[in-house]
Order: C-alpha cells, then sequence, then structure tokens
C-alpha cells in the first residue's frame, strides 16, 4: 500500500490510503505516536525529528525490496550395475529482489535432493522458489547411468571414459586407462559429484563449491557419498550392488532490512542479523509474511 498525496492522513483509523497504523501493518486501533519505530522507518527521518501531519506523510510507503537467493536440489549419483556409475549434477542458482507488500504472505518452496540408484541413473533434484525467482533442480542424463547428471556444475563420468555432466563448468570425463571416474566441478555457488571407478581405478572427487561440496564417487563395489550443503551432486556408485550418493537439498535466502522485518514465517529457518539486515534461510520449505 501507499498512503494518499492529498487529502486528510491520520495515525489510527480503518481507511486505507489514510490510516498509518493499516500502511505500517498494525491494526486501525494500535496505540501509536510521532516516535514509533515504524511511523519514523515510514517517513524516512530519525527520533526527535519534527513531523508535520499530514505533509510528511503523504506518499509514503511501508512496503521494502526483498532479496532473494534460490539453489536447486543436487541429482543424485547414478550406477552402472556391474561396473560403475556418474556423479550427480549440481542444482541451479538464481538470485534477484522483489517488492515485498506489507501484510502479504510469501511462499517459499525448497527442492529436495534426488535419492542414489543402484542399476541406473539417479533422481532428479527439486525447484527452490519464492515470489518470481526460481532455482531448478539438477538433471540426470537420458542414458546410461556411466554418465554424469547436469546442473548448474555437471557431475564426473564415470570409468572407461563416459563423459561429465553439462553445466556452468563441465564435470570430468572418466578416465579409459585406469576406470578411473572424474571429478565433479565446483563453481561459486553448487558442485556436482564425482564419477564411480572400477578395477585399478579410483573414483572421482566431488567438485567443491562456496555453498556446497559434491558427494565423492564409490570404487569397486562402494557407495558414491552424499553431497553436502546446497544443492550439490551426489557421487556415483563403484558398480556391483554400490549405490550413488544421495543429492543434497536446495535452499532459498531471504534478505530484508531489519527495521521492517515482520518476525512472521512458518517453517524452520535459520535466522541472523547484521549490517542493517536480517537473513532468513531456508532448508526446507515455508512461508514469511512481509
Amino acid at each position: 500500500m501507499t498512503l494518499n498525496s492529498s487529502g486528510p492522513i491520520s495515525l489510527g483509523g480503518s481507511t486505507s490510503g489514510q490510516s498509518v497504523n493499516l500502511e505500517v501493518g498494525n491494526s486501525a486501533t494500535t496505540q501509536i505516536s510521532f516516535n514509533d519505530s515504524k511511523v519514523r522507518a515510514l517517513t524516512s527521518t530519525s527520533s526527535g525529528t519534527s513531523l508535520i501531519m499530514p505533509t510528511n506523510f503523504y506518499g509514503t510507503s511501508y512496503n521494502y525490496t526483498i532479496t532473494a537467493q534460490a539453489w536447486g536440489g543436487g541429482s543424485g549419483g547414478g550406477d552402472q550395475g556391474g561396473s560403475r556409475g556418474g556423479g550427480g549434477g549440481a542444482g541451479f542458482y538464481s538470485s534477484g529482489s522483489f517488492t515485498g507488500s506489507v501484510g502479504t504472505t510469501y511462499s517459499v518452496t525448497v527442492g529436495g535432493g534426488g535419492g542414489g540408484s543402484t542399476g541406473g541413473n539417479g533422481g532428479v533434484g527439486g525447484t527452490s522458489s519464492v515470489n518470481s525467482i526460481s532455482a531448478a533442480g539438477a538433471t540426470t542424463w537420458p542414458g546410461p547411468g556411466e554418465t554424469g547428471g547436469n546442473g548448474v556444475s555437471g557431475g564426473g563420468g564415470a570409468g572407461i571414459g563416459s563423459v561429465g555432466g553439462a553445466g556452468g563448468a563441465n564435470g570430468g570425463n572418466g578416465a579409459s586407462s585406469d576406470r578411473s571416474g572424474g571429478s565433479g566441478s565446483g563453481v561459486s555457488q553448487c558442485s556436482g559429484g564425482g564419477g564411480g571407478g572400477g578395477g585399478s581405478g579410483s573414483g572421482g572427487s566431488g567438485g567443491s563449491g562456496t555453498y556446497g561440496t559434491g558427494g565423492s564417487g564409490g570404487h569397486d563395489g562402494s557407495v558414491g557419498a552424499n553431497g553436502s550443503g546446497y544443492g550439490s551432486g551426489g557421487g556415483g556408485g563403484g558398480g556391483g550392488a554400490a549405490v550413488g550418493g544421495s543429492g543434497s537439498y536446495g535452499a532459498v535466502i531471504l534478505t530484508v532490512p531489519t527495521s521492517r522485518y515482520s518476525g512472521t514465517y512458518t517453517g524452520s529457518p535459520s535466522i541472523s542479523s547484521g549490517g542493517g539486515n536480517t537473513t532468513l534461510t531456508f532448508t526446507s520449505s515455508g512461508s514469511y509474511t512481509a
């Protein structure tokens, strides 16, 4: 909402566009004064500064900018049955901002990580989103389980020369000489898992990024490690009865000015503050009311 640019303005009352209480998210009858912190934030003035009613209130709005980051879930590592599996890809990353309208509830969806597989491709990651900002989960290659998963950074391919998954940074190819798994790739936000190895080879290492690490690939019957952090891919299984590692869950992070923070949310976000802002980190779905 925004207060009217002309006509009467009052601290209380039930008329939208006229009532300061309604503009700042209070009930119509809430006790409020010029030195209330919400009034000072609304008028961009400091405590003790003189205010003139209605002049200093015309055209003001208590709405504020919410900055958001989203990570999609990582895909799980695959397994090629008697051979070895490709590592999972990292979930995609997106960021942006939108205007938080006082009293409006914004749903937060956090994508889960894909499960690891034995005898095929790992599961795909889920999409994370809030308002218009969305980050897709990582996918798996639509072919043999030895191929690295696709994402913002690709998973490593399994041994015998299979290819790493495509992404903002491609996963490493598996080596044909000793059946080693390729390494997962890492970019600044997310990381792919390493490919599984077999024979005299070894499992590939997971990629490393600021917000997570891809799982390392298994070797000759050992399981791939799970991805950790936000949206990282699971490691590929090492063949036989081995299972690829699971991709890690995505995340949504909201940053709001502390002076406007409502304290109203659902779910279980971790909350921190600093530099004049309050940050809510969701690793499971929930909501925030501006």
